[in-house]
């Protein structure tokens, strides 16, 4: 929704990706362990707002806006997620 904000989080520990918006699970999805196959044979890079190709350039681009972004080491829990929700709630308000 155009002049919203949402705070999304995508969490994958070998088992399942699941999508949290907002610090609510909308969705996971099972794996088998790996994390598949990339859209592109070639491409091996993480893009934040668009998918990358073969050559490492992003490519469908999120019509979106992206203001924070960060990459976790470690799978987080549902606990963690709305914690960190919460946390943006504060500072926006």
């Amino acid at each position: 929704e155009t002049g919203n904000y949402y705070h999304i989080v995508s969490t994958y520990d070998t088992e399942s990706f699941k999508l949290y918006i907002d610090g609510e699970l909308v969705g996971s999805v099972e794996t088998s362990g790996d994390m598949g196959y990339p859209t592109d044979a070639g491409a091996r890079w993480l893009c934040v707002g668009a998918d990358s190709d073969a050559s490492g350039m992003g490519e469908y681009f999120a019509d979106a806006e992206i203001s924070i972004a960060r990459l976790y080491s470690d799978d987080l829990s549902s606990g963690q997620v709305l914690y960190l929700f919460n946390a943006t709630q504060t500072q926006n308000s």
